[in-house]
């Protein structure tokens, strides 16, 4: 049996293997590209077994549900094989066994079959992918797994955890379809990098594409993916984001639950009946993941903000970055704006200022086709990278926000305009104004209007009068204060 076919790669960061390829991703197959081959027939018994013994493969090892097969060239032995099998059973177990995922389609009868790819013998090419996960054609899964991954232990385990989820998936029980153009496909590659750092919590692979996500964030939650290295091309890797948040909120149940729920081709539709169903708000808790990307506000948020930021010019700035206050009113045309699910994020600078903002925001009643936008805006001030974090609690009503708030010496402010209702291909556009507002010195009357002056005899006018001013302290920005001075009277 002999397998080709071409994957969508993945970058390997780190070791001998990074400069095994130019592109950034690997793994499963999107859509129609995805290879399928024809499979021997299963044998009249059962029991999980290798559904090729016939000898066409060098060498092969059975261990626990796989079989590991590869060719004579690369220098593997047994003792490298083993290593593999040992990362990929101990994916089975966190993944099966512990977490609950239903075994891959076939698991009753045969092995799961796993190839070292580029060793020879027509073992399939790895495009200098770390690995994918593909199917055969009577729906059985393999892996194909780049045989430099055994002296990259730590990519070992994470790859390992990823293509062999990838494995369950589509037996899990869902309706959903691995495809470019499918609104459930970025969730099949989202929660598979999600997943590595819940079987390997110290691995930082899991957001590494977090800048794709950035750079077009812009886009529907739900877009389409081209197979190719641009940011379109990695976002939904960069999703991975959505999984963590929904499972830190909630539990990990969540996301198995996405998966194994039938009926529904729409992944967010699962999800928000899901949300629903425990109590939660599925408005308010998107609205929460949107603020909370405002700053990257998760564990490894330095390093997020680094490889956001380092890939804004070339790739696309999740930014709308205003230079100064915008105190003239600011319009975003629809061309600029969000699509359905995607946000617009505008960056204002707060330094050298701690006065009171008045901040307004309204989004358009329509969308660029007509479709009747529901908006979702938020306000999140921060110091950039540091921990320090508001999210600000501002009315919002019909798309429009309008409120005033304190900076508290918080450098940045970031306003979150997210979308919700439009068609396919649509956007909408929004205006918004953000002002100080200084507080002005008030002066009264004379003193003996308010009977606290002095009087010399009959002429009120030689009293000096009670001069009351507003000063200013600093308590999460400067709040109003009265002070009342010394009043000094002359003669008596």
């Amino acid at each position: 049996m002999t397998i080709s076919g071409r994957g969508v790669p993945e970058l390997l960061h780190a070791g001998p293997l990074a400069e095994a390829s130019h592109v950034a991703h690997d793994c499963a197959w999107p859509g129609p590209l995805r290879p399928v081959f024809a499979a021997p027939p299963a044998p009249p018994h059962a029991g999980a077994v290798d559904a090729d013994p016939t000898g066409t493969w060098p060498n092969t090892l059975p261990d626990g549900h796989f079989v590991l097969k590869w060719g004579d060239e690369g220098n593997v032995d047994a003792a490298d094989a083993g290593i593999v099998l040992d990362a990929l059973g101990r994916a089975w177990v966190a993944e099966v066994e512990v977490l609950g995922y239903p075994e891959p389609y076939g698991s009753d009868t045969f092995l799961l079959d796993v190839f070292l790819g580029d060793t020879g013998d027509g073992l399939p090419d790895t495009f200098g992918a770390r690995g994918y996960e593909g199917r055969y054609e009577d729906g059985r899964p393999y892996i194909v797994l780049h045989p430099g991954l055994i002296e990259e232990r730590k990519l070992l385990e994470v790859t390992a955890v990823h293509e062999l989820f990838h494995a369950l998936q589509d037996n899990a029980g869902s309706d959903y379809r691995f495809a470019t153009d499918s609104p459930s496909g970025f969730w099949y590659e989202a929660t598979a990098m999600w997943m590595e750092q819940v079987v390997v919590p110290e691995t930082d692979d899991w957001y590494r594409s977090v800048w794709a996500y950035a750079s077009t964030i812009r886009e529907p939650l739900r877009a389409s993916f081209p197979v190719d290295n641009s940011a379109r091309g990695n976002r939904a890797y960069g999703l991975a984001v959505l999984p963590w948040f929904l499972a830190e909120r909630l539990d990990d149940d969540l996301i198995r639950a996405s998966w194994t729920t039938a009926g529904e081709p729409d992944v967010l539709v699962v999800l928000a009946a899901e949300l629903a169903a425990r109590g939660e708000d599925p408005d308010q808790v998107f609205s929460d993941f949107a603020a909370k990307n405002a700053f990257w506000d998760y564990p490894d948020r330095s390093q997020m903000f680094s490889l956001v930021d380092a890939h804004r010019d070339h790739d696309g700035d999740m930014y709308r970055r205003e230079p100064a206050l915008p105190e003239a009113p600011v319009v975003v045309p629809p061309a600029e704006g969000p699509a359905e699910g995607g946000t617009v994020y505008v960056r204002v600078p707060l330094s050298g200022f701690e006065e009171k903002l008045a901040i307004e925001a309204e989004g358009d009643e329509f969308g660029d086709a007509g479709s009747t936008a529901r908006w979702d805006l938020r306000v999140v001030l921060g110091d950039g990278e540091d921990p320090a974090l508001v999210y600000a609690e501002l009315p919002v009503s019909r798309g429009v926000l309008a409120g005033e708030l304190e900076p508290g010496g918080l450098r940045v402010l970031v306003l979150a305009a997210t979308v919700w209702g439009l068609g396919e291909g649509e956007r909408a556009g929004l205006r918004y104004t953000m002002r100080r507002i200084v507080p002005e010195p008030v002066t009264l009357a004379a003193a003996g209007a308010y009977g606290g002056g002095c009087r010399s005899g009959d002429d009120a006018s030689t009293g000096a009068g009670l001069l009351i001013l507003l000063g200013v302290r600093r308590q999460l920005g400067r709040q109003l204060r009265r002070q009342e001075m010394e009043t000094t009277c002359a003669g008596s």
